[in-house]
């Protein structure tokens, strides 16, 4: 067999080389070539030899700067390019080519055009302009590609070639904010051309994370039942439309989330994602984490996909409209992984930059999608807050939730924060905060160091577990009648802050948990109480969706509501929907009229919980001192506050009965017998205090 031999750069001032079937008793000699014709002969300074493979260790006396294309000559063997990639994962990496500035990506006015793309260890960046105009970019400090064109650039495509150590990469500009249909290339648009009132002023002010009511839906399923008058079903401006009804004449869609009361509507990704085609996307289907453009809205969600200002136009129609009803919109973010790395722009500008590895280089993959992001590295955290800031500043998002939070580096939530709060005081900030791997020497965004991130928020599975129960072991918990868990719900329910059960409180204030028993992902409510009491009735397990949607608006911390949970909707035991199609995760709207009475009960208790400060309140000592708790029969619990009741201006003790058993709960006081029934929650208003 012929020889082959590699060459890499295992620092700057490193080269090493591997022979592999090398040719016995050779004597090689290396020359050094770059790409402006310099040659010179490198002598190595250590040499491994073995019978098939030859390693050969050449220690410089300069550092090799970046930016050009080296080659290695071996005597009687031929030519190899040197291997560049390697000096990504160098520590000093950062140190070297961190970039501060705020104009990478395109900076368009009517006159010119400025590119700007960080890609530190390529030999050269050429512009390809409609795929038919090439321009070279020229490379700056820190490795940032720059190309100025003075020319009205709006509406054309641009993608680069992006060559690194000898390797041409068609991809499109990381950091666009338009793109042609199923990212196919990056475009040019005036962006401030688009811009319209914001409804900004339509939004009261927060006065902590407590204020907070969640709703989670995709644009998708909250807009495609065929029996709804929604006009563009499945898109950004089919959850605009208003005064759209079912075939019972009850409104949907905008109209309906509005009638909730809620406060906050949390969109499912809406950023530009994989695995739904856009130019078809009622063949495919997808939640969209599978991210491929962070700064682009997604274009099967645009009424026109193969017009790139679209999905911008839409997308901001839709959040002025939901803002107009004095509703906050949070964009659910996925910045653990992305869909693909070896296809992502990521990888094509920078290879072995963007994405966690192992010791022996394999990449991480707690994500389970196989190429977890290096939020740690420092343009990895520039891309994560510039991207979200561009939501903040330009859709004017009011919030995030992290997927899969625990991840991501604690620092980069807390410097995010900063700057968020800078554009936008009222944001709130929450995810999953999993303790899913031991972060080497990073202190990570999970819960457990929750006291390192102050004003971010975490979904809280132990209030869910507490509440519904397991799953696996068919365990029912409190909220399904367990008596077992009433301690335990005692200390959830007072927001994971008290320490009731001698095993040590889980949060240091109860605007650090988001109470849920349903979201997108794993079985609806309906189907959990399927689960875990298959032998009720099919009333009974509605009364218990109503009994539990209550008791998540009754417990303090942040509540958190999955669309359709209101009225217990069902996937037909489908654990994982993410691209199960419509008729699996669309709203039901049809079922709006038969399940009216869990709606007004939803409707209702959220009013009541708005009315009562004391929910408000993220004061532990105020809600330790003014909150008590009784143990009442059939497992009951009573729950009693003073607190201030906003609409009649004055302190009043709110009692709240508490039932979750399939009896009814009477409760005597003072020659006073109250009846609460079974499977609810009853709230009274005391006498002043």
């Amino acid at each position: 067999m012929n020889p082959i031999v590699t060459a890499e750069l295992t620092n700057f001032d490193n080269i090493r080389v591997t022979i592999t079937n090398p040719h016995k008793n050779a004597n090689y000699v290396f020359i050094l070539v770059t790409d402006i014709n310099h040659r010179h002969r490198i002598d190595p300074t250590s040499i491994d030899k073995k019978e098939t493979v030859h390693v050969y260790e050449f220690k410089l006396n300069y550092e090799l700067e970046l930016g050009f294309e080296y080659h290695i000559a071996v005597t009687n063997i031929g030519t190899c390019v040197l291997n560049v990639n390697p000096l990504a994962l160098l520590p000093d990496f950062d140190t070297r080519f961190y970039y501060n500035g705020d104009d990478l990506g395109v900076t368009y006015s009517h006159r010119s055009c400025k590119f700007a793309l960080w890609a530190p260890l390529a030999s050269s960046v050429i512009l390809a302009l409609d795929e038919k105009d090439y321009y070279p970019l020229k490379r700056d400090k820190h490795g940032v590609y720059r190309l100025t064109l003075n020319k009205n650039l709006k509406g054309h495509t641009y993608v680069y070639y992006v060559t690194n150590s000898g390797v041409t990469t068609k991809t499109i500009d990381p950091y666009a904010k338009a793109s042609t249909i199923n990212s196919g290339a990056s475009v040019i648009l005036d962006l401030n051309a688009y811009e319209r009132n914001m409804n900004d002023k339509k939004l009261t002010k927060m006065n902590s994370y407590l204020d907070a009511i969640i709703y989670e839906g995709s644009v998708r399923d909250l807009t495609v039942d065929p029996s709804t008058n929604i006009k563009n079903k499945g898109k950004f401006l089919g959850l605009a439309e208003e005064k759209r009804v079912n075939k019972d004449g009850l409104p949907v869609g905008l109209d309906y989330i509005a009638s909730l009361g809620i406060t906050h509507l949390q969109l499912l990704p809406i950023y530009d994602f994989a695995t739904t085609d856009e130019a078809h996307p009622q063949e495919t289907y997808n939640w969209g984490y599978d991210p491929i453009q962070y700064f682009v809205p997604e274009g099967s969600y645009a009424s026109k996909p193969n017009d790139p200002a679209s999905r911008i136009e839409d997308l901001l129609t839709l959040i002025s409209k939901v803002h107009n009803r004095g509703i906050r919109v949070v964009m659910d973010v996925v910045f653990n992984h992305v869909y693909e790395h070896l296809y992502s722009p990521f990888e094509a500008v920078v290879p072995n930059y963007y994405f966690r590895r192992l010791k022996d280089g394999n990449f991480f993959n707690a994500s389970g999608c196989g190429n977890d992001l290096a939020t740690e590295r420092l343009m990895v955290r520039k891309m994560i807050i510039d991207a979200c800031k561009w939501w903040a500043s330009y859709y004017h998002i009011d919030g995030c939730r992290f997927d899969l939070m625990g991840l991501i580096d604690a620092e980069t939530i807390n410097k995010l924060r900063e700057e968020l709060k800078r554009i936008n005081p009222n944001i709130i900030l929450y995810g999953e905060g999993w303790n899913m791997i031991s972060g080497d020497n990073l202190t990570l965004a999970n819960s457990d160091n929750y006291l390192k991130m102050p004003n971010i928020a975490f979904f809280n599975d132990w209030y869910r577990d507490t509440v519904i129960g397991n799953l696996h072991n068919k365990e029912v918990g409190f909220g399904l009648d367990n008596v077992v868990y009433r301690q335990g719900f005692k200390e959830v329910g007072t927001g994971s802050t008290f320490n009731l059960l001698g095993h040590g409180s889980r949060f240091n204030s109860v605007d650090r948990t988001v109470n849920y028993v349903e979201c997108h992902d794993n079985n609806t409510l309906f189907d959990k109480i399927q689960i875990l009491r298959p032998n009720d009735t099919p009333a009974d397990k509605l009364q218990r969706v109503s009994f539990v949607n209550s008791l998540v608006l009754f417990s303090f911390g942040i509540p958190f509501f999955h669309a359709g949970q209101e009225i217990g909707l069902s996937k037909g035991g489908d654990g994982n929907s993410y691209r199960s199609g419509d008729k699996v995760n669309m709203f039901n709207y049809a079922l709006l009229k038969e399940r009216m009475s869990l709606l007004e009960t939803f409707k209702r208790d959220v009013m009541i919980r708005k009315n009562l400060q004391i929910y408000h309140s993220n004061n532990n000592k105020a809600i330790n001192n003014n909150v008590s708790i009784y143990d009442v029969d059939n497992g009951g619990i009573l729950l009693t506050a003073k607190t201030y009741f906003y609409r009649e201006r004055d302190y009043h003790l709110a009692k709240i009965f508490i039932n979750p058993s399939l009896l009814r709960l009477e409760y005597k006081e003072n020659n006073k017998i109250t009846i609460v029934p079974p499977m609810s929650i009853l709230v009274e208003k005391g006498n002043k205090v």
